[in-house]
């Protein structure tokens, strides 16, 4: 069953900036867009590759799995074979060479280390310290790719905070 999109969704969806913040509530369907996103970009983009963080793994993965729920839905033809080694709960590889990759940063960002992507996506971004933001940019730094945040708020002091004010992104 196809979702009716609100006007933010859409604008979302059509959005081509190469940052982009969502400060929004909790369950409006923010994260449900964010990952239609990264399945529609990686479908138009060949060769695309995307890296989703958040706090904790399982945050991370429920990403990669709204994703697979879209691609399945809408280009199941381009799901790479064989699916255990292609498609897991951390990965998802299409035949046009495109990819998106789950990593939990945890309280220091170590785990998104030596990774290169053209799409930098940081969900639930309001928890996660500045220092995180630092390890997860350099993600970018080859290839000049595109950052998403998003998060619903959590305090004036956080780097998410900032960001959304336009002093840091």
């Amino acid at each position: 069953m196809e979702i009716l999109l609100d006007d933010w969704q859409k604008e979302i969806l059509a959005c081509k900036d190469k940052r982009i913040l969502l400060c929004k509530g909790r369950q409006i369907g923010g994260t449900t867009i964010m990952a239609r996103k990264c399945a529609e970009r990686m479908i138009s983009q060949k060769g695309c590759k995307i890296v989703v963080t958040s706090i904790t793994e399982d945050q991370a993965q429920l990403v990669i799995v709204m994703v697979l729920g879209f691609l399945e839905t809408h280009n199941k033809n381009l799901l790479k074979r064989p699916y255990s080694r292609n498609v897991t709960k951390s990965v998802i590889n299409l035949t046009n060479s495109s990819g998106i990759i789950s990593r939990p940063v945890g309280t220091t960002g170590n785990s998104v280390r030596g990774f290169t992507g053209n799409v930098l996506y940081l969900n639930e971004a309001s928890r996660m310290p500045e220092f995180v933001f630092e390890a997860a940019k350099a993600i970018l730094l080859t290839t000049g790719g595109d950052i998403w945040i998003d998060s619903t708020p959590f305090g004036t002091d956080t780097y998410f905070h900032k960001s959304f004010l336009n002093l840091l992104l």
